[in-house]
């Protein structure tokens, strides 16, 4: 017997507020609340966070039943901290991969930053700028860490 699709997944959420401070995920949550509350019984807010502890930038709502999920989906575009945020249903399949996803990110960066130890011991900083920066958006759920770095072979560091 096929169980009811309970699980939102909410993508392109706001890891800052428009004042450029960082989100907390209290904050976010009851934001998500404000936005989806009217929709039906939200059950729980799950809001990862990422290898800087800051909010990954998704977040996967349980609602109470199939109908809420549809009544989210229903909606339309919305924003939360001037960002269009993105709603799909969320089947085990996907929470697995985009969780998977962000904890390998996470042995990624631990693993970078043990090769980067300074004089010290302690890590030396990466300094980003908008000069030696990419931010790549919308890649498939089931791309792997090689074959996005294939799509860079050029570029000296490539860190995901």
């Amino acid at each position: 017997q096929k169980t009811e699709q309970v699980t939102l997944y909410v993508n392109n959420l706001p890891w800052k507020k428009q004042d450029r401070s960082a989100m907390e995920i209290e904050t976010l949550e009851e934001a998500l609340k404000a936005q989806f509350g009217s929709c039906g019984t939200i059950v729980n807010i799950r809001v990862p966070k990422n290898e800087k502890n800051r909010i990954a930038g998704f977040a996967f709502i349980d609602f109470a039943s199939h109908e809420h999920v549809d009544a989210a989906l229903s909606i339309g575009p919305m924003e939360i901290e001037g960002r269009v945020i993105k709603c799909q249903k969320a089947s085990n399949e996907l929470q697995k991969q985009v969780e998977s996803r962000n904890e390998s990110k996470k042995e990624t960066v631990n693993h970078k930053k043990d090769e980067n130890k300074g004089s010290t011991g302690n890590p030396e900083p990466i300094k980003y700028s908008d000069q030696n920066t990419v931010f790549a958006s919308n890649l498939p759920f089931k791309a792997t860490d090689d074959e996005i770095r294939s799509l860079f072979k050029g570029v000296r560091t490539c860190i995901l």
